[in-house]
């Protein structure tokens, strides 16, 4: 299903870069296949399932519902079944009782679904969670004090880094359809990448021993598995807090700037390609890091 949704999206994003039908009727055979066999998510990792690739899939499908006439007013709506009655049910009541991650990905997916099903409550729903949810994936449970620190800062860089992208691609949808989750809590989101930019590139940070919401993990010290390994998660948060709203952010630039061009993401957890996808900066601030 990951390959698939990576293929339905960037098919879907090809052909709106260049105009070429193939690329349209390629996202359309993808998605229509998935919407005509598969009927349910189940197994010990659905919520993950779901949210990573479904976030793709329907992505794919509002880029391919307001740019083609390949796609038939039928298949959209067989389609739109396949969101509400296979992707929405596994994520619906988010992730409680996991890691952040698991959490934010249900997360952003529902936001996805409900501006592509027009579906106002859900997508007010969702964004509750983001400021007041109960599991590890709220801004507050995840960036867990004004420092920065994670609530997956202790476990590894690769999942802390995940999280926080997936938050912030949650935030761009919400920025879309006229809601700052980027702002909330005095611009907490933004204080997680500098926090977990900073450490990744070979800066000291604070830490603070912490217990998440469920009771289950509990970290005594930050993790070193998988410093300095950056994620592709960076130009979109760049692109905000410096672009839009002309805020510093000098370790995300800092990250930015040693993967620009950023690529695919690792183990096909995000949309990546954010150079292409976010960045107005042609070229980005100067950082301003200091040990």
């Amino acid at each position: 299903m990951a390959l698939d949704a990576n293929a339905a999206y960037q098919n879907a994003l090809l052909w709106c870069l260049t105009d070429n039908p193939a690329y349209a009727r390629k996202a359309i055979q993808i998605l229509n296949a998935w919407a005509n066999t598969c009927t349910v998510i189940i197994g010990h990792d659905m919520q993950l399932a779901a949210g990573l690739n479904g976030f793709k899939l329907v992505n794919a499908a509002e880029l391919l519902r307001h740019t083609s006439s390949c796609w038939s007013p039928e298949e959209v709506a067989t389609f739109t079944r396949f969101l509400r009655t296979v992707i929405q049910p596994p994520i619906t009541d988010f992730a409680t009782f996991a890691n952040g991650n698991w959490d934010a990905a249900c997360l952003k997916t529902l936001l996805a679904i409900a501006v592509f099903c027009e579906d106002r409550p859900l997508f007010e729903r969702a964004c509750t969670y983001y400021r007041s949810g109960s599991g590890n994936g709220r801004l507050t449970h995840y960036v867990i004090n004004e420092e920065g620190q994670c609530q997956e800062s202790g476990r590894d860089q690769g999942h802390t880094q995940l999280g926080l992208g997936l938050l912030a691609e949650a935030c761009e949808v919400a920025w879309n359809q006229g809601v700052d989750l980027y702002g909330e809590a005095d611009n907490r989101l933004l204080k997680g990448f500098e926090y977990t930019a900073r450490y990744n590139l070979g800066y000291d940070v604070p830490f603070v021993p912490h217990v998440d919401t469920t009771g289950r993990y509990r970290h005594k010290k930050i993790a070193a598995d998988q410093r300095g390994k950056l994620s592709p998660i960076y130009e979109l948060v760049v692109n905000h807090y410096c672009g839009r709203r002309h805020l510093q952010a000098p370790a995300s630039v800092a990250a930015a700037a040693q993967l620009r061009p950023e690529g695919p993401a690792h183990h096909c957890d995000h949309v990546g390609f954010g150079t292409l996808l976010f960045s107005q900066l042609a070229t980005l601030p100067e950082p301003s890091l200091h040990k």
